[in-house]
């Protein structure tokens, strides 16, 4: 038999996997709703194409930050 600290402890941990499997399925959520979103995912797509760094001046440039 489980005395009333050791039975506390339990439940919390029970508690504390079902808050993390919660956190997992809104994750899930979260991504799978990404996912949907065509014009991330396009932008993503061409991001990947990528075969070089843009640099941090190239970045200014193309955001007219170059002054």
């Amino acid at each position: 038999m489980m005395s009333g600290e050791n039975l506390a402890l339990n439940a919390e941990e029970i508690f504390l996997e079902l808050d993390r499997q919660e956190a997992i399925d809104d994750f899930d959520i979260e991504v799978a709703r990404t996912r949907q979103n065509e014009k991330l995912m396009a932008l993503l797509d061409e991001r990947a194409k990528q075969t070089q760094p843009v640099s941090i001046d190239e970045v200014k440039r193309r955001l007219g930050l170059d002054s």
